[in-house]
Order: C-alpha cells, then sequence, then structure tokens
C-alpha cells in the first residue's frame, strides 16, 4: 500500500525538504532512510524526529543502515495500540513536563522516579474520560 504525502503530514520544513527531493509518498521517505536526512540541509533532530512519528503512526520506518532492506514493516500484532485514555495521559504528560512553573517542584518530589508526575498524568487523564463519558451521557 501507498501512502502519499499530504500537505498536513509534516511540518512545512519537513514537506519543503520531500518537496525538494521529489519524495512523494512515505515510503519513499522511509526508502531514502534517516543517513539521508541527516546530510540534509534545514533538517534537524526535530524534523527527524517529526519524520520518525510520522512513519511508526503508518507503521512504517526508517531503512536500516546498511541499507539490505528498503522498507521495514513492523507486524501490527507486535505493537501495542494506544486506548483515548493513553493519549489523554500523554497529552497531559507533556502539558506537565513543558511547564516551566513546575519544573522545581517536579525535581523535588523525585522527577520520573517519585511517580508524582506519571500520577498527575493519570488523574488528569481519567479526569478527561469522566468529562468526556458526561458529555456523551448529555448526548444520549
Amino acid at each position: 500500500m501507498v501512502t502519499p504525502i499530504t500537505k498536513d503530514m509534516f511540518s512545512s520544513r519537513v514537506s519543503h525538504i520531500c518537496k525538494m527531493y521529489n519524495l512523494k509518498t512515505l515510503e519513499d521517505v522511509a526508502d531514502a532512510g534517516r543517513k539521508f536526512f541527516r546530510r540534509t540541509p534545514n533538517c534537524g533532530m526535530m524534523s527527524l524526529g517529526e519524520i520518525e512519528v510520522v512513519l511508526f503512526h503508518h507503521n512504517l520506518k526508517f531503512a536500516d543502515a546498511t541499507g539490505e532492506s528498503k522498507i521495514q514493516k513492523t507486524p501490527i500484532e507486535n505493537q501495542r495500540l494506544e486506548n483515548i485514555r493513553d493519549k489523554f495521559a500523554m497529552c497531559a504528560l507533556q502539558g506537565l513536563l513543558s511547564n516551566p512553573k513546575l519544573q522545581q517542584q517536579i525535581i523535588e518530589k523525585g522527577g520520573a522516579r517519585g511517580g508524582w508526575i506519571e500520577e498527575s498524568a493519570w488523574s488528569w487523564a481519567n479526569s478527561m474520560m469522566e468529562i468526556r463519558k458526561r458529555g456523551k451521557d448529555a448526548k444520549d
């Protein structure tokens, strides 16, 4: 299956690189490989990470460093599928970790080893699930 690159799939920087090198599908991007993008001007580590995330969500990854296999697919049965609660927790964790006002508090409570930040993220996710459920119940 071929997945064409759409304009909302990547940031403008990565889209420009794909257009510049005539990469029209995600399979082309995966086939180009990580080394190709690392040598490409204006493609930093954040852009590389962005590409890897998009490839992962389409069940693809970069061709390996030796170039032996063009496209590697990850078997879907070996992946743990995320549910909406997991996604809410990830968003909450990102928000908590990116808040500069909480940095000192996170460090004081032991960071990731203290468990406080993870518990907070899951609490936010549970709250969002409750609000979502109430919204569905109100529609019924």
